[in-house]
């Protein structure tokens, strides 16, 4: 209660005041529900990939490689729906269509003049930047899911950038 009432109150004053407040009372807004880390990427994946795409920007050694932003960033789109849907089956096995998306970007970066250290870098600045937008919402994440969901994300993220080095090298093996 706001109100001040001083002692001794008589009864019909104090039954007022509450009446008054019960009157004036505001609906309470229900929580956000909470949500797996798989929703949270997909809700997110423009941000996600715009932030990653500022961190790419700002790294020097990556700047040497001459991209344009989508040819830069347009790995960023699918990799983050696999590692929704890796999540989403609790499963640790690669699908085909995650080897193969690594694999394809591999092949893309190793023509596009990178090297393998910097297909590393380009790896480590997505999970920092999923990692810190996940932190942002740890609010509304649901938390008996979480550890898993992050682990398994962590995963996908090694995982993808395995296949992406295969990729890589199968072109360089090629080429030579």
């Amino acid at each position: 209660m706001d109100d001040y009432l001083l002692k001794p109150t008589d009864v019909p004053t104090l039954i007022g005041a509450i009446e008054r407040k019960l009157q004036q009372r505001r609906p309470i807004v229900p929580e956000a529900p909470v949500k797996r880390v798989s929703e949270l990427l997909r809700e997110n994946v423009r941000q996600i990939t715009q932030e990653w795409l500022k961190e790419v920007k700002s790294h020097k050694e990556l700047m040497t490689v001459r991209l344009k932003d989508s040819d830069r960033i347009d790995h960023i789109p699918p990799l983050v729906e696999q590692l929704a849907r890796r999540i989403e089956a609790g499963s640790s096995n690669s699908s085909k269509a995650t080897a193969e998306l690594g694999e394809a970007h591999g092949i893309s970066r190793a023509r596009q003049g990178y090297s393998i250290p910097l297909v590393v870098v380009e790896m480590r600045l997505l999970q920092r930047v999923i990692s810190f937008i996940l932190q942002r919402n740890l609010i509304r994440m649901d938390l008996s899911t979480v550890i898993a969901d992050m682990m398994e994300a962590g995963e996908g993220l090694q995982e993808q950038l395995e296949f992406s080095i295969r990729g890589f090298q199968k072109t360089a093996r090629d080429a030579a």
